[in-house]
Protein backbone atom coordinates (compact mmCIF):
# COMPACT_ATOMS: atom_id res chain seq x y z
CA UNK A 1 0.00 0.00 0.00
CA UNK A 2 1.12 3.56 -0.59
CA UNK A 3 0.30 6.67 1.51
CA UNK A 4 1.23 10.15 -0.16
CA UNK A 5 1.92 13.00 2.58
CA UNK A 6 1.96 16.35 1.51
CA UNK A 7 3.59 18.32 4.53
CA UNK A 8 2.64 22.18 4.61
CA UNK A 9 4.58 24.55 6.84
CA UNK A 10 1.93 27.09 8.43
CA UNK A 11 1.72 30.33 7.11
CA UNK A 12 3.50 34.13 7.77
CA UNK A 13 2.97 34.49 11.75
CA UNK A 14 3.60 37.72 13.83
CA UNK A 15 6.21 36.16 15.34
CA UNK A 16 7.96 35.30 12.00
CA UNK A 17 7.14 38.55 10.30
CA UNK A 18 9.48 40.34 13.35
CA UNK A 19 11.99 37.49 13.78
CA UNK A 20 11.01 36.50 17.20
CA UNK A 21 11.70 32.45 18.02
CA UNK A 22 8.16 31.33 18.67
CA UNK A 23 8.18 27.75 19.23
CA UNK A 24 5.13 26.50 21.58
CA UNK A 25 3.57 30.18 21.80
CA UNK A 26 1.21 30.87 20.39
CA UNK A 27 1.54 33.95 16.96
CA UNK A 28 -1.63 34.08 15.11
CA UNK A 29 -1.55 34.39 11.23
CA UNK A 30 -0.73 37.91 10.08
CA UNK A 31 -2.38 38.72 6.62
CA UNK A 32 0.25 37.62 4.58
CA UNK A 33 0.08 34.48 6.02
CA UNK A 34 -3.23 33.84 5.28
CA UNK A 35 -3.09 34.87 2.09
CA UNK A 36 -0.46 31.98 1.18
CA UNK A 37 -2.64 29.59 2.90
CA UNK A 38 -5.00 30.39 0.38
CA UNK A 39 -2.61 29.86 -2.30
CA UNK A 40 -1.12 27.02 -1.03
CA UNK A 41 -5.34 25.67 -0.59
CA UNK A 42 -5.86 26.62 -3.96
CA UNK A 43 -2.50 24.79 -5.83
CA UNK A 44 -3.49 21.80 -3.58
CA UNK A 45 -7.11 21.83 -4.79
CA UNK A 46 -6.00 21.28 -8.22
CA UNK A 47 -3.78 18.34 -8.17
CA UNK A 48 -4.66 16.26 -5.54
CA UNK A 49 -7.96 14.47 -3.05
CA UNK A 50 -6.78 13.78 0.46
CA UNK A 51 -8.90 11.93 2.92
CA UNK A 52 -7.28 13.67 5.79
CA UNK A 53 -5.64 16.84 6.69
CA UNK A 54 -3.74 16.30 9.87
CA UNK A 55 -2.30 19.13 11.94
CA UNK A 56 -0.65 20.70 15.01
CA UNK A 57 -2.74 22.27 17.47
CA UNK A 58 -0.92 25.32 18.07
CA UNK A 59 -3.01 28.72 16.52
CA UNK A 60 -0.82 29.33 13.26
CA UNK A 61 -1.13 25.98 12.17
CA UNK A 62 -4.68 24.76 12.65
CA UNK A 63 -5.54 27.68 10.84
CA UNK A 64 -3.54 27.42 7.81
CA UNK A 65 -5.01 23.89 8.14
CA UNK A 66 -8.69 24.85 8.48
CA UNK A 67 -8.26 26.93 4.89
CA UNK A 68 -7.05 24.06 3.62
CA UNK A 69 -9.28 21.45 4.64
CA UNK A 70 -12.04 23.47 3.87
CA UNK A 71 -11.04 23.28 -0.20
CA UNK A 72 -11.89 19.29 0.50
CA UNK A 73 -15.21 19.77 2.97
CA UNK A 74 -12.97 18.46 5.85
CA UNK A 75 -12.05 19.11 9.21
CA UNK A 76 -8.67 18.68 10.21
CA UNK A 77 -7.41 16.11 12.54
CA UNK A 78 -5.31 17.55 15.47
CA UNK A 79 -1.81 15.90 16.44
CA UNK A 80 -0.50 17.10 19.49
CA UNK A 81 2.97 15.53 18.50
CA UNK A 82 3.21 18.00 15.21
CA UNK A 83 3.66 20.54 17.60
CA UNK A 84 6.51 23.04 17.38
CA UNK A 85 9.94 22.24 18.97
CA UNK A 86 9.99 23.53 22.87
CA UNK A 87 12.10 26.36 23.08
CA UNK A 88 12.18 26.51 26.70
CA UNK A 89 13.36 29.72 27.79
CA UNK A 90 14.45 31.02 24.07
CA UNK A 91 10.51 31.63 23.46
CA UNK A 92 9.41 34.91 22.24
CA UNK A 93 13.58 35.74 21.96
CA UNK A 94 15.11 36.44 18.52
CA UNK A 95 18.21 34.05 17.96
CA UNK A 96 20.49 37.11 19.16
CA UNK A 97 19.27 37.40 22.10
CA UNK A 98 19.58 33.78 23.26
CA UNK A 99 22.30 33.26 21.88
CA UNK A 100 24.02 35.82 24.20
CA UNK A 101 22.19 34.76 27.25
CA UNK A 102 23.20 30.93 26.14
CA UNK A 103 26.01 30.86 23.44
CA UNK A 104 26.83 27.69 24.49
CA UNK A 105 23.23 26.37 24.17
CA UNK A 106 23.16 28.08 20.67
CA UNK A 107 26.78 26.02 19.91
CA UNK A 108 25.31 23.10 20.17
CA UNK A 109 21.84 23.82 18.12
CA UNK A 110 23.79 25.57 15.64
CA UNK A 111 25.75 22.12 14.97
CA UNK A 112 23.45 19.97 15.64
CA UNK A 113 24.23 17.89 18.93
CA UNK A 114 21.85 15.61 19.77
CA UNK A 115 21.85 16.92 23.44
CA UNK A 116 21.54 20.51 21.53
CA UNK A 117 18.52 22.67 23.44
CA UNK A 118 17.53 26.18 24.84
CA UNK A 119 17.36 26.18 28.76
CA UNK A 120 14.56 24.04 29.44
CA UNK A 121 14.05 23.66 26.43
CA UNK A 122 13.75 19.94 23.91
CA UNK A 123 16.88 18.32 22.35
CA UNK A 124 17.24 17.42 19.07
CA UNK A 125 16.84 13.82 20.08
CA UNK A 126 13.60 14.24 21.78
CA UNK A 127 12.48 16.81 18.66
CA UNK A 128 13.43 13.46 16.19
CA UNK A 129 11.44 11.39 19.05
CA UNK A 130 8.33 13.20 19.06
CA UNK A 131 8.23 13.85 14.61
CA UNK A 132 8.63 9.44 14.56
CA UNK A 133 5.74 9.49 17.12
CA UNK A 134 3.69 12.08 14.82
CA UNK A 135 4.68 9.86 11.59
CA UNK A 136 3.41 6.84 13.27
CA UNK A 137 0.24 8.31 14.59
CA UNK A 138 -0.46 9.55 11.20
CA UNK A 139 -0.07 6.33 9.37
CA UNK A 140 -2.09 4.15 12.08
CA UNK A 141 -4.90 6.21 10.58
CA UNK A 142 -3.45 7.19 6.97
CA UNK A 143 -3.44 3.50 5.38
CA UNK A 144 -3.41 4.42 1.85
CA UNK A 145 -4.27 7.32 -0.48
CA UNK A 146 -3.36 11.31 0.27
CA UNK A 147 -3.29 13.27 3.54
CA UNK A 148 -2.48 17.00 3.96
CA UNK A 149 0.03 17.79 7.36
CA UNK A 150 -0.15 21.02 8.51
CA UNK A 151 3.37 21.80 10.90
CA UNK A 152 5.97 23.38 12.26
CA UNK A 153 9.43 24.08 10.71
CA UNK A 154 11.54 22.52 13.13
CA UNK A 155 9.27 19.64 13.40
CA UNK A 156 8.84 19.23 9.27
CA UNK A 157 12.86 19.65 9.58
CA UNK A 158 13.57 16.94 12.18
CA UNK A 159 11.15 14.08 10.64
CA UNK A 160 12.50 14.83 7.15
CA UNK A 161 16.26 14.56 8.10
CA UNK A 162 15.28 11.12 9.98
CA UNK A 163 13.52 9.89 7.41
CA UNK A 164 16.21 10.97 5.08
CA UNK A 165 19.45 10.13 6.96
CA UNK A 166 17.56 6.75 7.48
CA UNK A 167 15.96 5.67 3.73
CA UNK A 168 18.39 7.50 1.54
CA UNK A 169 21.86 7.94 3.90
CA UNK A 170 22.07 11.60 3.48
CA UNK A 171 22.25 13.96 6.44
CA UNK A 172 20.37 17.36 4.56
CA UNK A 173 19.15 20.34 6.74
CA UNK A 174 16.65 21.51 4.64
CA UNK A 175 15.14 25.09 4.38
CA UNK A 176 11.07 24.99 4.98
CA UNK A 177 9.82 28.08 4.26
CA UNK A 178 6.16 29.58 5.19
CA UNK A 179 3.35 27.51 3.61
CA UNK A 180 5.82 25.58 1.42
CA UNK A 181 4.96 21.73 0.06
CA UNK A 182 6.96 18.74 1.06
CA UNK A 183 5.94 15.89 -0.19
CA UNK A 184 6.78 12.08 0.99
CA UNK A 185 5.55 8.93 -0.48
CA UNK A 186 5.62 6.01 1.91
CA UNK A 187 4.88 2.37 0.01
CA UNK A 188 5.61 -0.73 2.23
CA UNK A 189 7.62 0.83 4.69
CA UNK A 190 10.27 2.73 1.92
CA UNK A 191 10.40 6.26 1.79
CA UNK A 192 10.43 8.48 -1.20
CA UNK A 193 11.31 12.72 -1.04
CA UNK A 194 9.18 13.67 -4.21
CA UNK A 195 8.94 17.38 -3.92
CA UNK A 196 11.20 19.93 -1.13
CA UNK A 197 10.45 22.84 0.16
CA UNK A 198 8.01 24.05 -3.36
CA UNK A 199 6.96 27.81 -2.93
CA UNK A 200 5.93 28.06 -6.73
CA UNK A 201 2.35 29.29 -5.57
CA UNK A 202 3.48 31.72 -3.68
CA UNK A 203 5.12 33.61 -6.02
CA UNK A 204 2.65 36.74 -5.83
CA UNK A 205 1.71 36.48 -2.50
Amino acid sequence: MTVRLILVRHGESEANAIGIMQGRMDSPLTRKGRQQAEAVAQKLAKILVPSNVFSSPLSRALETAKIIATKFELEPVIIPELQERDLGLATGMTWEQASSLWPENAWDIKIGKPSGAWPQGETRVELQQRAHKALEKILSIQKSGTAIVVSHAGLMRALIKQIMYKHMNTDLDPKISNCSITELQITDGKYNLLCLNDTSHLELV
